[in-house]
């Protein structure tokens, strides 16, 4: 006997992974297979996965195509995937691999699965069947020989007991698969039942594919298909009760489990076309549910429409559904569908009536007041004596039913959470009424759309006692309510009262004694923080259910981290928050840094400098004792120098520095050299926090000395070159890489722990095919429609209805929020003004009113960036620094800004770009921002790197005391600048240009001497009316001169060589990743195909280097004329690169022997 029990050991890696991507493929494409495999001996597994898979995406290429074409294409591959496994290479598909290993170990014939593609093949032909025999031998050559194949991978294939009843069984499960698939297919316009068996039971295939189940006798035509498969697994069973004694032999049983599936889909079939005729009540009772609509199953026959006027039918139908509590809300509404029975059933079922309820319907229905949450005709649909039935059963139930205004139930638990702000003793609704309303008449809100049902959470945050009442009308109390509830408890009242802090504490016990997910988050107690000096009682109440530990979470640590968010938020500069911080401090004192730095921050924040005075000593000493006296009455140690400098360095620091830095002086006795090193040391800091520019220019107009000390700091510390940076070869280090200047303080870059996860997320996203999540991919676009239609979600969930799933249950452990720096009137507010009847939706995504003040970044701010470039200038050392760190941050905007509309480019006005930009940004592998090509098409200079255009001075850091001796440039002065014409600004040519420009071209790049002026300074010394107007005419022809010769050679301009170098660029990226390519493929499983990803600099070069040499030709074009040929040479003999941008032509050689 042939096995395959040798697998594991001799099938290498990438086997082992083909073979667990079809144990996955299998899993999610047909999960009944999946459960069966199971049954099969270990040995054969793998091999049944293989076989399965194989068998799976034959089968969906019909449905997964558009056009047969395409489909006859992936059949091909097939063929000849094949045709392949006989000279032992198969192609690189995971399903294909664990074919081939499978037919290699098990020795399976191979004209089973040729058969089975063939009939595929022929299927795409013709996708109906006119008759049941073509149907039948279309399934003999699929289902049937793949059970075949899984007796011949058991050893079973000589048996002709077992080979027949494959047959059998085979058709049976092809019939059974297209019944269960019957509505899919409708509704794409296919027909799968035979057309001799729709002609006899006068079925129109139009009527099936418009109306789908409720079409003309339908249910005939499916009940005779089903016959027919049936009669199959008769037949099967037949070969087994006479050969083996009624049982199927334990070594083929795996291979005939698959059966079960077809069977019993076939008997629920069948138990459904029994029950039209025996009226069984409780098979429809099962399907009940998942109707929408039960007018359609009253029309699709005489036998139905007779079922569906039983009234138990009609009240399980609605319990079913729409749950016990909204049975009679919809009910109700279906008038016609309702009689006395069906109501008397409703209740002797378990339907929940309230008395709630029974007011809202007849207020409804005899129109004595309106229901604002009930705009369509519902109860007056009813006829009369139905609906009088309906009231005589309330009041037998409830009695008397007040039906006065304010009078209903709904109106005194809405009391009770309006009057819950005032005191105990001023409250009209009393406890024992609240406690009548639930207990005795059964209040529970019964629409979805009713506002009550998003505020009964409140009544029993109000009154927890009120929580078993509630439960026991089916009252379910969600989690996501768990804030809501708990600011209600702890809001302010409109009037103060004593007891209010042990009425708060009493109701958060009580509640979390009854619901143990009910508890205080911290996220609620920091809110409760927030207003510790205007909600006194709640902030004493919080603080004593703190002390006798009934919090889940130290209130000490909450504190402590509310004051900390203050550190990188704006609303540290609100002077309103010092109250409340000092209190907390002074309640729960902390010895982390950062909370001290907030609170000193805060003090002289609070403390603001009045402007338009003459800020004298006496008045920075006054200013200065102020602060002392704040800092000592919150009770920190004293300030020293260290805090100043925290304080300067903030991002909120307060506008007027001047204080603090007098503060240091006049109350700490510093000197002045130690300010100035104070002063210099901020301005430092300052320079890698991006929006302090307004600090820093206030400082140079104050210190003078701090532009130059500015300018060494740069050029000693911050100038990056290539080697400076981590070697490409490092994916997590340039990964996580960021320059310390121009960092985008407004959108910051990811954490550290975002860039790791964003990392692993583009390793596995490049992973090698085979592996899981590379085909669920693929699968999720193969993927058919489910064959069942989705249920009706238009209907809301009852009140005491909850769907719980495992994120709910992971959610409900311990979640005990974030902390915020929202106060609690602000949430309560927010939670009053959204949608009642989407409030927990809207509870779970809303944005915050008070968004300004949890912004990163001052309000009224100045970039870093901005002010460097106006004070040094565009052409400085310093400038170039943060120009290399803001395009390696991606933000070259912040430093070189687009131009503005009808604004036009000037090399003067702009930061030159360098091929050190793009250097660097290769190390790494980040793109290249847009705006260094625009710079680029616009006409810059090119450089190598910014010692080519600055004077020694400033690439040492010294000050320049002349800026106009310039450093001389190693690149060579091109004869012409640029090639773009701009008729509408170029000046009239004058002789001087002609001569000059002539000269220039005559002498060519031997020339050693070169001409001290050019065209734009030349002075044409013509006399109107005099004989130098022949000069000019002879000037006229030297130009016509000079463009013949422009035309004859060309000339290299900016943009040309900044195309070579970067196609340079480009090649040794291409190099690169060739290497790594190699590198991953000697490393990756033999057999196994990796995608190796370019990065990011790679692609977007590429595509900007086409976008050059376009504009390139452009522009050529319009100076040289359409004759200019493709290739383009280099100016001079002298250029450091040379290359042909096209390749010489091949010639053949030819003997001519």
């Amino acid at each position: 006997m042939t096995t395959v029990s040798q697998q594991s050991g001799t099938s290498d890696r990438g086997t082992q992974e083909s073979y667990a991507y079809c144990r996955d493929f299998v899993r999610k494409r047909d999960y009944e297979a999946f459960l069966t495999c199971h049954c099969y001996p270990t040995q054969f597994q793998d091999a049944f996965f293989a076989l399965r898979a194989f068998h799976i995406e034959l089968a969906s290429i019909q449905e997964s195509v558009s056009t047969s074409v395409i489909g006859r294409m992936r059949i091909q591959f097939w063929k000849d995937a094949l045709k392949s496994f006989n000279d032992g290479s198969p192609p690189k598909h995971p399903i294909a691999l664990a074919l081939y290993d499978a037919l290699r170990q098990a020795k399976l014939p191979m004209y089973h699965l040729k058969r089975i593609v063939d009939a595929r093949d022929t299927e795409l032909d013709v996708p109906s069947h006119m008759t049941v025999d073509s149907l039948t031998a279309h399934a003999e050559s699929t289902s049937s020989t793949f059970l075949y194949l899984l007796l011949s991978l058991l050893s079973q294939s000589s048996s002709e007991t077992f080979s027949h009843a494959a047959s059998h069984v085979g058709i049976a499960q092809t019939i059974s698969t297209l019944l269960r698939a019957l509505p899919y297919h409708a509704s794409k316009g296919h027909m799968v039942i035979p057309a001799e068996i729709t002609a006899r039971h006068g079925v129109s295939q139009e009527d099936v594919f418009r109306y789908g189940g409720d079409a003309k006798h339908i249910d005939d035509a499916v009940f005779e298909f089903a016959t027919v498969a049936n009669d199959h697994l008769i037949t099967a069973r037949e070969e087994f009760n006479k050969d083996c004694g009624g049982k199927v032999p334990e070594p083929v049983r795996p291979v005939f489990l698959s059966t079960v599936p077809a069977a019993l889909y076939l008997e629920r079939l069948e138990k459904c076309t029994s029950l039209l005729a025996r009226h069984d009540l409780h098979d429809l009772e099962l399907d009940a549910g998942h109707i929408r609509d039960g007018s359609s199953l009253c029309l699709v026959s005489k036998r139905f429409y007779t079922v569906t006027q039983d009234p138990y039918i009609r009240a399980w139908y609605f319990i079913s559904r729409y749950g016990k509590i909204q049975a009679f809300y919809w009910a109700l509404g279906r008038g016609r569908l309702m009689n006395g029975k069906v109501i008397d059933t409703l209740l002797s079922s378990g339907a929940h009536l309230s008395r709630y309820f029974v007011q809202c319907a007849m207020h409804h229905y005899y129109r004595t007041a309106q229901v604002p949450f009930i705009k369509t005709p519902w109860v007056r649909s009813m006829e009369l004596a139905v609906f009088t039935h309906f009231q005589a059963a309330a009041v037998q139930q409830f009695g008397n039913i007040p039906l006065g205004k304010g009078d209903d139930d709904g109106s005194v638990v809405d009391a009770v959470i309006k009057e819950s702000r005032f005191p105990i003793e001023q409250r009209q609704i009393k406890w024992e009424t609240v406690r009548e309303v639930l207990e005795k008449y059964k209040f529970i809100p019964f629409c979805h759309k009713d506002a009550m049902m998003a505020n009964y959470p409140l009544v029993l945050a109000i009154e927890p006692r009120l929580l078993p009442y509630a439960r026991a009308n089916g009252f379910t109390m969600d989690h996501k309510y768990r804030n809501f509830v708990f600011r209600k408890m702890f809001e302010k009242p409109a009037i103060s009262f004593e007891g209010r802090a042990d009425e708060i504490v009493r109701n958060v016990k009580e509640l979390s004694r009854l619901d143990p997910r009910m508890f205080l988050t911290r996220t609620v107690a920091a809110e409760i923080c927030m207003e510790a000096n205007i909600n006194e009682q709640a902030y004493n109440a919080l603080k004593r259910l703190d002390k006798e530990g009934f919090l889940r979470f130290e209130l000490s640590h909450v504190v402590e981290t509310l004051i900390k968010t203050f550190a990188n938020t704006r609303s540290v500069a609100s002077i309103a928050t010092f109250n409340v911080l000092k209190e907390l401090f002074q309640d729960f004192p902390s010895n982390d840094p950062l909370v001290r730095h907030v609170l000193i921050l805060q003090v002289f924040v609070s403390e603001t400098i009045t402007s338009g005075l003459i800020l004298s000593q006496p008045y920075y000493r006054a200013f200065g004792e102020r602060c002392q006296q704040k800092i000592e009455s919150i009770g920190l140690p004293p300030v020293d120098r260290h805090d100043l400098l925290e304080v300067l360095s903030s991002k909120f620091a307060p506008e007027r520095f001047q204080g603090v830095i007098m503060y240091g002086r006049l109350i700490l006795g510093m000197s002045s050299r130690a300010v100035d090193d104070l002063v210099r040391e901020v301005s430092f800091r300052c320079l890698e926090i991006g929006c302090k520019g307004k600090m820093l220019k206030k400082i140079v107009e104050l210190y003078p000395f701090v532009a130059d000390a500015i300018r060494r700091r740069v050029m000693e510390q911050y100038r990056l070159n290539v080697d400076d940076l981590p070697p490409w070869e490092d994916e997590n280090a340039c990964l996580l890489y960021e320059a310390p200047l121009c960092q985008d303080f407004v959108v910051p870059r990811a954490t550290l722990i975002e860039r790791i996860q964003e990392l692993s997320d583009a390793i596995l996203s490049n992973a090698a095919p085979g592996q899981p999540h590379v085909q669920q991919q693929l699968m999720t676009q193969n993927a058919s429609p489910p064959l069942l239609g989705n249920l009706d979600e238009d209907a809301a969930l009852p009140a005491g209805v909850t769907v719980k799933d495992e994120e709910d249950e992971e959610e409900d452990e311990d979640d005990l929020g974030t902390v915020g720096q929202d106060s609690l009137s602000t949430m309560i507010r927010k939670d009053e003004s959204a949608p009642a009847r989407s409030r927990r939706r809207f509870y779970e995504f809303a944005l915050y009113a008070d968004g300004q003040g949890k912004l990163q970044y001052p309000a009224d701010h100045m970039l870093v960036a901005k002010w460097i470039r106006a004070h040094y200038g565009v052409r400085s050392g310093v400038t170039a620094v943060f120009m290399l760190h803001s395009v390696i941050n991606g933000s070259p905007v912040v430093m070189q800004p687009y131009l503005n509309y009808g604004e036009s480019w000037s090399q003067e006005n702009r930061v030159p770009i360098t091929l050190k930009h793009f250097k660097l940004l290769a190390r790494i592998g980040r793109a290249p921002p847009h705006l260094l090509f625009d710079e680029i098409e616009y006409g810059t200079e090119f450089y190598f790197s910014e010692e080519d255009y600055l004077p020694v001075e400033e690439l040492n850091g010294t000050v320049v005391k002349s800026r106009s001796k310039k450093r001389p440039s190693r690149i060579k002065v091109k004869m012409v600048s640029e090639y773009s014409v701009k008729a509408e600004k170029s000046p009239t040519p004058t002789v001087a240009d002609g001569l000059s420009a002539c000269s220039a071209s005559i002498s060519g790049s031997n020339s050693s001497r070169r001409s001290m002026r050019n065209a734009a300074s030349s002075i044409s010394y013509i006399v109107p009316d005099s004989d130098d107007e022949m000069i000019a005419d002879d000037g006229d022809d030297v130009m016509r001169e000079v463009k013949v010769i422009a035309k004859k050679r060309k000339v290299e301009s900016n943009l040309q060589k900044w195309i070579k170098n970067l196609t340079l660029l480009l090649k040794d990226e291409q190099r690169k990743y060739k290497e790594k390519k190699k590198l991953v493929h000697a490393t990756a499983v033999p057999g196994t195909k990796i995608r190796v990803p370019k990065n990011e600099f790679y692609k977007n070069l590429a595509a900007a280097l086409t976008r050059l040499r376009k504009t390139d030709k452009e522009k050529r074009l319009q100076l040289y004329g359409a004759d200019i040929p493709d290739e383009d040479y280099s100016s001079g003999d002298e250029d450091e690169y040379q290359e042909r941008t096209s390749r010489p032509s091949k010639r053949r050689k030819v003997d001519t022997s």
